[in-house]
């Protein structure tokens, strides 16, 4: 019978097997983390008080352009709004810091989901790519050495 100090090769060449399937797995999924890294961290980087600002006065700035433009609410003389004599570019600032708020409320629920789905995309990576495959590789290898012991007593 062979002792368990002989299959210690077989278990070194396993983890090794497994270390350079890690590496070669995370290496090739390189660009997919750079992708959903990028997402959180501009869903990060909108939260900034004077991008919030800009994105509350452009929301509102179309409002007020969808407003004039529709039926019956025509521009200056039936024509289109030159830039500089546009009055939706003049907000009040109690109207500006109110959809502050909603856009940073917004803005939170964005980024709690580019969160969500870059611990779900590091979970599925983990499971799926790494643990999954390499269990299935110990529990062949297992099986087999049991197999070839069992059958070495047989014969």
């Amino acid at each position: 019978m062979k002792h368990r100090s002989e299959h210690c090769v077989l278990w070194f060449g396993y983890a090794v097997v497994c270390l350079v399937y890690g590496v070669w797995i995370v290496y090739l999924g390189l660009d997919n983390f750079s992708m959903v890294h990028d997402g959180y961290h501009q869903a990060g980087a909108q939260l900034h008080p004077e991008q919030v600002g800009k994105a509350a006065l452009r929301e509102l700035v179309e409002e007020c352009r969808e407003e004039a433009a529709a039926p019956g609410h025509p521009g200056p003389d039936g024509e289109s709004y030159e830039f500089l004599d546009d009055p939706c570019l003049l907000q009040p600032a109690a109207a500006v810091e109110e959809r502050q708020k909603i856009v940073k409320k917004r803005l939170l629920g964005e980024q709690g989901r580019a969160w969500r789905k870059l611990m779900l995309f590091y979970l599925s990576f983990g499971i799926v790519f790494l643990v999954l495959p390499m269990l299935t590789l110990y529990l062949a290898l297992a099986f087999f050495l049991w197999l070839w012991r069992n059958l070495r007593i047989i014969r």
